[in-house]
């Protein structure tokens, strides 16, 4: 388990220019997806609008995650198209033989925006709760190039991963056991995590695991485990209209009941009232 540090300001600043150049959206990630750098908003009207839909939602995040995965596996620039027929691509940034991050650029049709075109992307959109003539509208509004000029983008981008590795604007690091109790805690707040666990991924015993986390924290490992939990079901009641009960599975709570109680105890309120008091 390792840690990144990252030069924040040139890397905003190359992929501004990149994206002044090519028109089109580029962020970075880490390798642990803790942290990211976008050279604008980090998705597009059409984007946002049919996000609003959980099942869609759903789509668009798992086409990005099947994106990391292939471009991990190969090790280079990987450019596809998701489930709607946008084009994307996204290149890893590998140092010794480690990925630390991701460069990503996309939400670009590769054919301008036609009636035809909309009425492809219409009927694959027919199941999802979404407004259709507000996502029409920002349809006519999407980015397009052609082919031959998106793959030039992302050799490009791909260019600007080397660009960052030479200059050194992302750095391997490393990290004390706090710190990778606090990454290990991040990268599994959808799952069931304990102490035991925990011990096992970062080799150490619990006993030491334990005493350190006290003498660093204040807290145990679940009450750690369970307030970073709950900041982040915070961000989900207040990013969408996810139900409590999906938010609660998410997070890997296998009792549907426990969650509310956590969530009251740590916050203050329930999450139906937290949710209508955020509005």
């Amino acid at each position: 388990m390792y840690g990144v540090s990252l030069n924040k300001q040139k890397i905003e600043m190359l992929l501004k220019d990149f994206n002044s150049l090519t028109g089109i959206r580029i962020a970075f990630v880490t390798h642990d997806f803790t942290d990211s750098i976008n050279a604008e908003k980090e998705i597009c009207e059409f984007c946002e609008i049919l996000r609003q839909d959980e099942n869609a939602d759903k789509k668009c995040r798992n086409c990005d995650k099947i994106a990391y995965e292939t471009a991990t596996a190969k090790g280079e620039l990987y450019i596809y198209e998701c489930h709607i027929g946008i084009t994307e691509a996204v290149t890893p940034l590998i140092i010794e033989n480690r990925i630390l991050g991701y460069l990503m650029m996309g939400q670009t049709l590769n054919m301008p925006p036609t009636i035809e075109l909309w009425q492809k992307i219409c009927d694959t959109c027919n199941n999802y709760q979404v407004d259709l003539k507000a996502l029409e509208s920002a349809f006519y509004k999407m980015n397009h190039l052609e082919h031959q000029k998106i793959y030039a983008a992302a050799n490009i981008m791909e260019m600007c991963a080397k660009y960052m590795h030479s200059f050194e604007l992302v750095k391997i690091h490393d990290m004390s056991l706090i710190q990778k109790v606090k990454l290990y805690i991040d990268v599994n707040l959808e799952n069931p995590i304990n102490i035991a666990g925990a011990s096992k991924e970062l080799n150490v015993s619990i006993s030491h695991l334990s005493h350190a986390i006290k003498k660093e924290l204040g807290c145990s490992f679940i009450q750690y485990s369970l307030l970073q939990k709950m900041k982040k079901a915070q961000r989900m009641l207040e990013e969408g209209k996810t139900p409590v009960k999906d938010i609660s599975a998410a997070l890997g709570f296998s009792d549907q009941n426990y969650f509310p109680r956590v969530f009251k105890k740590t916050v203050g309120c329930s999450p139906i009232d937290y949710r209508k008091n955020y509005k």
